[in-house]
């Protein structure tokens, strides 16, 4: 499986300005070849990957899931993007997983565990939360040679120091919690993530299920990570030849 970890060009200020940036980048990566299987876009693209504030309305996140949705279908690929909804008086962070029939496979909210499809390229996990709070919920064979997209949503500065310190290192760079998964992650502008292997921060990385981080496996002109994730191997049925 092909996973491109996409920085689009946020415009906070400008709904439209921002739908187009998210657009661009989308388009980019669906004409290169060889094609991704699957895109991850930051969380909180909805606000132009700034926090959520008093203005946000349900027709900002609309729009940018409305031109997802399409964009999935036109170029024939899984888009994982991070958005907001509304959970009683709050808004929370929130991820949409797109097929490539344009729609929503699986969507996440905290405090739910990961989300999980089958998809012909693999089983893909999301989640969408400001950390990866029910990971370690479900059943740890669900979770096994499954590619946990990440659209990581915009935190405050505590909450981002604790990812940092905690999640990232103890979860994602941890292969006994892991239990075979990969992490694919797409951070806001300004909100690196430390790399689990310890070799620096970046907004965008993948990590395998020893937690070392993922070489670059596509070339491309701009500076989105791509990755190639292996394929799993084939389940035993315990049929002999």
């Amino acid at each position: 499986m092909i996973v491109a970890l996409l920085q689009p060009k946020f415009e906070p200020t400008s709904q439209a300005a921002n739908v187009q940036g998210i657009m661009s980048a989308i388009n980019a990566a669906g004409r290169a070849s060889p094609a991704p299987d699957l895109l991850v876009l930051p969380g909180a693209c909805d606000t132009g990957g700034v926090k959520v504030g008093a203005s946000w309305t349900e027709s900002a996140r609309d729009r940018v899931a409305e031109m997802v949705a399409w964009k999935a279908r036109e170029w024939g690929i899984f888009i994982a993007v991070g958005v907001h909804s509304i959970a009683g008086d709050t808004i929370e962070n929130a991820a949409l997983l797109f097929d490539p029939d344009g729609d929503i496979a699986v969507s996440h909210t905290p405090p739910d565990s990961v989300k999980i499809w089958d998809s012909p390229g693999g089983r893909i996990g999301l989640i969408g939360s400001a950390s990866p709070a029910g990971f370690d919920g479900g059943d740890p064979d669900e979770r096994r040679e499954m590619v946990i997209a990440w659209p990581y949503a915009v935190a405050g500065k505590a909450k981002l120091r604790r990812v940092q310190e905690q999640v990232v290192a103890g979860l994602c760079g941890n292969p006994a919690k892991t239990e075979g998964a990969y992490w694919v992650v797409a951070a806001p502008p300004g909100q690196p993530l430390p790399l689990p292997d310890g070799t620096g921060s970046e907004t965008t990385f993948a990590c395998g299920p020893d937690g070392n981080t993922l070489p670059r496996a596509v070339e491309t002109p701009d500076s989105n990570l791509w990755v190639e994730i292996p394929a799993p191997p084939p389940k035993d049925t315990g049929g002999g030849a």
